[in-house]
């Protein structure tokens, strides 16, 4: 029995304030040198795992966020009707009528092929991986095919 009382004695003696201390502290390094490196492995340098919204960039990064594949679907969408714009913007405004819808099914055509390659990539290259916030929320509100191209530049 005395040996236990002598263990359990000398178990609180190294719990002291400065030991416990001590102690906090060297488990709040790996728990920082751990967030350091997911820190670092993210391309902005943000945590991945925050949820939108909750976090904060550090001065002069932006936030990141996760492509979803409902996303791919929508900016395909959006890139497909700004492609049309864009190519059917071009045709001179004197152009026949018939010329002109002739012209305007081949951009139709042109513009979903587009939409359907960045889609293809879209899904197999980015879905699942974070992006910057603000280059996705540049392609959502985009008004013209050369500003959503230049969303990701």
């Amino acid at each position: 029995m005395l040996g236990v009382l002598a263990c359990g004695e000398s178990a609180p003696a190294p719990k002291a304030p400065q030991a416990g201390t001590t102690q906090e502290a060297a488990k709040t390094k790996p728990v920082a040198s751990e967030d350091s490196k997911s820190t670092l492995a993210a391309p902005t340098r943000m945590p991945t795992a925050k949820p939108i919204g909750k976090t904060k960039p550090a001065t002069g990064q932006d936030e990141t966020t996760e492509v979803v594949p409902g996303q791919c679907d929508e900016l395909e969408k959006i890139l497909a009707k700004l492609v049309f714009e864009d190519l059917n913007g071009k045709l001179p405004a004197k152009m026949e009528s018939v010329q002109r819808e002739q012209q305007e099914k081949k951009n139709a055509e042109a513009a979903r092929q587009t939409a359907d390659q960045f889609g293809e990539m879209c899904h197999r290259t980015m879905v699942g991986k974070t992006m910057q916030r603000t280059a996705l929320e540049c392609m959502f509100k985009a008004r013209t095919f050369p500003v959503f191209e230049g969303c990701t530049r």
